[in-house]
């Protein structure tokens, strides 16, 4: 059995209506994920090393809805500017999730199974996303 780490918190439909969600950026940062997998990091807002650019949910959305591009000098800009200037409600309101439904994704760390604790797998994040906000992943043609 699998069992996120916040998963004793109750996630209700409701949660799915608290505010409009910005969907085409959530399809957006999904497919982005399901095609750069190695560079998604849960535990990671936003970070650019010797290997490339790595973010989480968050962090990726920030990039993608300020310019779409994501040559790592961009997203070092990005990261720059969101440990400095960004906060979450910054992205909450990018999103249109509320805290509840930013926070039961963007804690989505870890989760434990038979095997011990783990990052997260892309089908787990789709499934929080889709549990919280209602909206479904659709592979686009490119990330099949």
């Amino acid at each position: 059995m699998t069992t996120a780490v916040n998963a004793a918190r109750e996630y209700d439909e409701q949660w799915a209506v608290d505010r409009k969600v910005n969907e085409p950026l959530i399809q957006q940062v999904l497919t982005f994920i399901d095609l750069n997998r190695q560079r998604w990091d849960q535990d990671v807002f936003l970070k650019v090393g010797s290997c490339g650019s790595v973010g989480c949910f968050a962090g990726w959305a920030l990039v993608l809805s300020q310019t779409g591009e994501l040559e790592d000098t961009t997203v070092e800009n990005i990261a720059f500017r969101a440990r400095y200037g960004y906060r979450r409600p910054d992205v909450m309101n990018i999103l249109g999730m509320s805290a509840r439904q930013f926070y039961a994704i963007y804690d989505l760390v870890v989760v434990y199974d038979e095997a011990g604790m783990r990052h997260p797998t892309f089908e787990e994040l789709c499934e929080r996303v889709e549990q919280v906000t209602g909206v479904t992943y659709r592979r686009s043609t490119v990330a099949a």
